[in-house]
């Protein structure tokens, strides 16, 4: 029966092999096509949702939507510089973290890098059987309970299905999905603001019930997504031409603002009384509600099978060989961590925290991945990642520890200055990326003088 299940796994690792491991030869690159649709529903995230609703629990409506739009433009940024990288050389994030961290040293980012996104994985798990638990309590209030575990089980099939055909599998339920999503979002919105008399009167009599300032929002908006940007060329990799850098940036600005506005329109048109649009929607009307579940659904989906792949191409990276057996793996860990961590601390208060510590942890990731092949490497040829002779870069996680810091210091000075500073002490996130490069690069030209070697590595 091993023998039976090991065999199937290698031959899925060998048939649909996405060169995990290895640099992406230019006759294997993927169409430009496919990677917007890709990504334009992966930024699709639900769970973003969240976000969006403390987002608009303390900022008025059109404080709201500037935050989401300078938020996503940010991030989207920051998802072309790293992409670039992937698509000139054909290497995703994790493998580029060797150049730095070295070929022992890249375990430790590249593991966390794995469990980040499994920490996504399984929060969308926690979303998709949440709306099943709402529908069944919503007929019997008996039946909550079983709706959520049925709503998991079916979550954990059509997640683990697709994953096992590695880059095709994401790309399908893209095609699938990409209709259910569009139309229902903004029918939502339509019934949302209909319901609270239009946008211009709920806009002007919505008031949030705990101000934040403007930059905690536009915080908010980036940590959201910071790391699905920095780890933008997991995706890019594949790309075949400089077209493809349209995808994450599209990705970003519209896949994700429209999920955030959602999320702020359902707190200004319900007067901040819930951030959840099913909620919200079975209580103006079934129909809507119908239409809202199904878009939670397919948006879940569309979301579950990409982030499984990138979690299992982390993994990959530190165990060295073909992701598909991690992507199993994931897929099959995630709904275990979402039942534990629901009845436990809950998830909503897990996902907070979680977002406000990603902000700080990942993005001097990025500034190092960035300033390595910008600025010391000059953007040229990378060696083949299979030669890298360093064993650990020890300058790296110097680099990476004192940015976090620097990123966690000014982000703590910003929120007890109040609600009402600006952009006096940066932007979290933004900060670590720049603290990153600025000392990595200060660093490495000490530490690299003198050296004539044509290969640093």
């Amino acid at each position: 029966m091993n023998e039976k299940k090991e065999g199937l796994i290698k031959r899925l690792e060998k048939e649909y092999y996405d060169f995990d491991i290895e640099h992406v030869p230019q006759d294997q690159r993927k169409p430009t096509g496919g990677l917007i649709l890709i990504w334009f529903c992966w930024a699709f995230q639900f769970a973003t949702i969240i976000s969006g609703g403390v987002l608009a629990s303390g900022l008025t409506l059109a404080q709201s939507f500037w935050a989401i739009i300078v938020g996503d433009i940010i991030l989207g940024i920051f998802a072309v510089i790293m992409s670039n990288i992937g698509l000139r050389e054909g290497i995703g994030f994790s493998l580029q973290t060797r150049y730095s961290f070295g070929r022992k040293g890249t375990m430790i980012p590249s593991f966390l890098s794995g469990c980040v996104q499994l920490g996504w994985l399984f929060f969308c798990y926690w979303i998709f059987a949440n709306v099943f638990q709402t529908l069944f309590t919503f007929i019997s209030p008996a039946w909550g309970t079983a709706g959520f575990f049925i709503g998991m089980g079916i979550c954990t099939i059509i997640t683990v299905v697709p994953v096992v055909y590695g880059y095709e599998g994401p790309k399908w339920v893209a095609y699938v999905s990409v209709l259910f999503l569009v139309i229902p979002i903004i029918y939502v919105i339509s019934v949302l603001l209909g319901s609270g008399g239009g946008l211009a009167h709920v806009a002007a009599n919505y008031k949030p019930k705990q101000p934040v300032s403007f930059v905690f929002g536009i915080t908010l908006v980036i940590g959201a997504w910071i790391f699905g940007a920095t780890t933008s060329a997991d995706w890019l990799r594949l790309g075949k031409s400089k077209a493809a850098l349209i995808a994450p940036a599209l990705g970003l600005i519209v896949g994700e603002s429209l999920v955030l506005i959602l999320a702020a329109v359902t707190v200004a048109a319900t007067m901040g009384a819930t951030w959840n649009p099913i909620e919200a929607t079975l209580k103006i009307g079934t129909g809507a509600g119908v239409v809202v579940c199904i878009l939670y659904l397919f948006a879940m989906w569309d979301t579950q099978a990409p982030t499984a792949w990138s979690s299992a191409l982390q993994f990959a990276n530190v165990f060295w060989r073909p992701k598909t057996y991690f992507a199993i793996l994931v897929s099959l860990v995630a709904p275990l961590l979402a039942i534990l961590i629901q009845f436990s601390v809950g998830a909503f208060n897990f996902m907070n925290a979680w977002l406000q510590t990603l902000a700080s942890v990942m993005p001097p990731v990025g500034g190092i991945l960035a300033c390595e092949y910008y600025i010391m490497n000059k953007m040229k040829k990378y060696p083949d990642v299979t030669t890298i002779r360093r064993g650990v870069g020890y300058w790296a996680f110097v680099t990476w520890i004192l940015a976090g810091l620097f990123d966690a210091w000014t982000t703590s000075l910003y929120k007890a200055a109040g609600p009402g500073v600006g952009i006096k002490y940066g932007i979290p996130g933004v900060n670590g990326f720049i603290a990153a490069v600025i000392i990595y690069w200060i660093v490495t030209s000490i530490t690299r003088s003198g050296k004539s070697e044509s290969n640093p590595y």
